[in-house]
């Protein structure tokens, strides 16, 4: 399936490439070096999600909840709104027949993409048009590439409290690190985390920045987990570690009328 690409490009070093079926962020080059990872056995077909970029995770995360895995955002078509700025993209995705389905709620949703020199700014933003309240989880699923991960250095979680994927979730621990790297395979949501992270490869630091959300999602497969992803080859688990910035702990709650704005920014140092 042919799908629509939108870029920004402010020149031949600084481009971002979005996918209209999710809004989905596919690739971002910064001084011409590609900071995310998209796999090459991702799959470009309708209502299915892609391996790799930036997938907007709405209205749950994962499987808190009773709907579908990471939701619907991701896997449906938003439409391109006008901006009149030349280093933004704005889209938007509004409830129809097909999603109140599975969530019977009337919402608009807005994804804004901004691309400065050294920054990629990503915010959603969900308003409720409903007439009873509305509750969600969600995230920014930000797949950064790197070169090796196991030499990848990722820093700001100290104290953090965690929660590994597969264990109760009232069972957490503090993180003690002020930095670490991974060897195995790790699925694990710190918990009110500082507004600053950062990511750091040889000589390049990549700073998350995460405004409205609250939680931070450090995911990678490993070699056993990446082979039982028909998406994902072997051995890209080495050039991929997924840092989200998330709202999973405590969902947001939207008073009809209201509205909810979660922004990553990344900024390349």
């Amino acid at each position: 399936m042919h799908m629509k690409t939108t870029s920004i490009e402010l020149n031949e070093q600084h481009k971002v490439d979005v996918y209209s079926q999710g809004a989905h962020v596919m690739s971002w080059l910064c001084d011409g070096k590609e900071q995310l990872f998209m796999s090459n056995a991702a799959v470009f077909e309708k209502n299915k999600a892609l391996r790799g970029g930036v997938p907007i995770i709405f209205p749950q995360f994962g499987g808190f909840g009773p709907g579908q895995k990471h939701g619907f955002a991701r896997n449906l078509p938003w439409q391109p709104i006008e901006t009149d700025a030349s280093n933004r993209l704005l889209f938007q995705l509004a409830d129809s027949e097909e999603t109140r389905t599975v969530w019977a709620y009337t919402f608009r949703a807005e994804f804004l993409v901004e691309l400065n020199d050294k920054q990629l700014r990503m915010a959603m933003t969900i308003s409720n048009y409903d007439e009873e309240a509305i509750e969600f989880t969600c995230a920014l699923h930000s797949y950064f590439r790197v070169n090796n991960v196991e030499n990848a250095c990722i820093s700001g979680l100290q104290d953090c409290l965690f929660w590994d994927n597969g264990t109760p979730f009232d069972e957490r621990y503090a993180d003690e690190r002020s930095e670490f790297s991974l060897n195995a395979a790790l699925d694990r949501i710190y918990f009110d985390v500082p507004a600053n992270i950062a990511l750091t490869e040889q000589q390049q630091t990549r700073i998350i920045e995460s405004r409205g959300f609250n939680d931070i999602v450090v995911w990678n497969p490993w070699r056993e987990g990446a082979a039982q992803l028909a998406d994902m080859e072997s051995e890209e688990y080495r050039h991929m570690l997924c840092i989200e910035s998330a709202a999973v702990n405590k969902p947001i709650s939207l008073a009809p009328g209201a509205s909810w704005t979660g922004e990553q920014l990344i900024t390349v140092i």
